[in-house]
């Protein structure tokens, strides 16, 4: 902590052009370490601070692990464990979104190629910042780090959220149409948060959706949350796409889910973010 605090000053120094700042209990701690965080974002590159867990997917009525969504944390030297509610956001606003996000990609490819050439079919799930899709030559590079590492690209599912696509429809179109090309599952993620689903399904190549946890959580205590998963599984008949579950933390819930004809979920009553060899224990 006394570490972290002096850091905060640090750059607090750097920020307002003074020689000295006395880190006291009036500092707003919340600014400061969202400038700490954003200077690190190099050195952490580099010093290989930022790792990546991964969370089971699983089919609920089989009760398989049919696939993970990679998950990237930062230790950080003198902030400690950051998760990515702390970071991306900062991330997003310049152009360290996109090392992030291709290191991820890379390092969670390396873990499906892995598991594939074993004979372990746990095709990974990786998050596309909304700030990506009106990049150019985003599909390019991701093209060349699936043929890099050799990877089928079924194996490999993209999620972007609602509000993502939302704010530049046009070109995440066009990017989301490419990476379908590539060979790519696309995945919408927090289905039912966003304004214009419907709109997604039909005009986009959407292979999966979820519902995001908002609707799960109290899916057994709330008689609307239980409609809205129905809705949204009826669309994904409809629409010939697979529905995940997010969020279930009990086992009382997952089974409700597979009544109302949800087949896929993921959440911490099944396993939180858990490295590779954990995930492997888990399914062996």
């Amino acid at each position: 902590e006394l570490f972290g605090n002096a850091d905060i000053a640090m750059y607090d120094s750097k920020r307002d052009g003074r020689l000295v700042t006395v880190f006291g209990s009036e500092h707003n701690r919340t600014d400061s370490a969202d400038m700490l965080i954003a200077q690190s974002f190099k050195k952490a590159f580099s010093n290989r601070e930022l790792f990546v867990l991964y969370q089971p997917q699983l089919d609920l009525e089989q009760k398989t692990v049919v696939g993970v969504e990679a998950l990237v944390r930062w230790q950080h030297p003198t902030l400690g464990l950051l998760p990515p509610s702390k970071f991306i956001p900062i991330a997003e606003k310049s152009a360290h979104i996109e090392t992030l996000t291709l290191q991820v990609l890379e390092t969670a490819l390396l873990q499906a190629r892995n598991w594939f050439v074993r004979g372990i079919n746990l095709p990974v799930a990786v998050n596309l910042s909304a700030s990506l899709l009106n990049r150019e030559g985003l599909t390019q590079k991701i093209g060349e780090v699936i043929n890099r590492i050799g990877v089928p690209p079924g194996e490999l599912c993209l999620e972007v959220t609602e509000t993502g696509i939302m704010s530049s429809p046009e070109s995440a179109g066009r990017v989301l149409q490419e990476l379908y090309e590539l060979g790519v599952t696309i995945s919408i993620d927090d289905f039912g948060t966003g304004y214009s689903s419907l709109k997604y399904l039909r005009n986009f190549p959407i292979g999966e959706i979820k519902i995001d946890q908002l609707f799960i959580t109290d899916l057994l205590g709330n008689p609307r949350d239980e409609l809205i998963v129905e809705s949204v599984l009826a669309l994904g008949r409809a629409f010939d796409v697979r529905v995940f579950a997010e969020g279930v933390e009990t086992m009382d819930v997952a089974n409700r889910l597979l009544e109302l004809g949800c087949k896929y979920a993921q959440g911490y009553y099944f396993g939180k973010p858990m490295t590779a060899d954990e995930l492997e224990a888990l399914i062996n």
